[in-house]
């Protein structure tokens, strides 16, 4: 599968989530691996990461950025991005999010999970 999409904040990347984690279930179902990548694998490739295990391992946006995050540090899907995967959780829990878009100190809108690590919860 190729998702041919820029890392921009105006893509629309929603309408691969879901045939995104489709097709890593079913490859991982199989018994086989998924190579998931883009350019510098930080911002599309970090996103349906994510939205895999939100959708298929039903782990929450917060979790799953977490997860993603301790085997790729330098993670940063862009802040376009961010907003459909908090919203696509919205969406599927009741108007609810486990991340929130938050001022930081030079005005700009970005996730807390960059600057509330201590509230992800780990298993």
């Amino acid at each position: 599968m190729q998702v041919d999409v820029d890392d921009l904040v105006d893509v629309d990347m929603k309408k691969f989530f879901e045939s995104t984690a489709d097709f890593i279930k079913e490859a991982r179902d199989q018994g086989g691996k998924c190579l998931v990548f883009c350019n510098v694998g930080m911002s599309r490739s970090a996103t349906l990461c994510i939205m895999y295990l939100v959708i298929h391992e039903k782990l929450t946006l917060r979790e799953a950025y977490s997860q993603v995050e301790k085997s790729r540090r330098i993670i940063a899907p862009n802040l376009g991005f961010w907003r459909q995967m908090i919203g696509y959780e919205k969406e599927k829990n009741d108007g609810n999010s486990t991340v929130e878009m938050i001022e930081n100190a030079q005005g700009f809108m970005v996730p807390d999970v960059y600057f509330k690590k201590d509230l992800i919860v780990t298993s």
